[in-house]
């Protein structure tokens, strides 16, 4: 979901997004390190930033916080549950494009300080 303004004559814009992201496929590991699959949840809140370059096309920035939890699968009969419960500065950078006024397709790279998780998101917003 992501909140903001949608004039079109002004060439920034800002908007409040709300992420939560999963793991589709199980991020694979190397066994020799002790495990052989990782899953990762999180859920973000983000302050957005768009400049557009275009009517139709833009960069984007966000700035938030971010509560992440990972699963991990030694392979074994057991799984190890770590409940990562504090938040977490996030940051990222990416592009994206109006397909409609309110609708948008978008990518974007985020960093999670403190943590070695690194995103790559693809999605389809709509504006209310």
């Amino acid at each position: 979901m992501n909140v903001g303004t949608t004039n079109s004559i002004e060439l920034a814009e800002f908007g409040i997004e709300a992420e939560l992201t999963h793991t589709i496929t199980p991020i694979k590991v190397d066994p020799a390190i002790a495990f052989h699959e990782v899953k990762v949840m999180t859920f973000g809140l983000y302050g957005i930033y768009r400049y557009r370059f275009t009517d139709r096309f833009y960069a984007r920035a966000k700035l938030g916080l971010v509560n992440y939890d990972y699963r991990w699968d030694y392979g074994t009969k057991h799984t190890h549950d770590r409940d990562d419960n504090s938040l977490s500065i996030a940051f990222g950078a990416g592009v994206g494009a109006y397909l409609t006024d309110t609708t948008r397709l978008y990518g974007d790279y985020i960093f999670v300080d403190g943590s070695d998780l690194k995103q790559f998101n693809v999605g389809v917003q709509q504006s209310f």
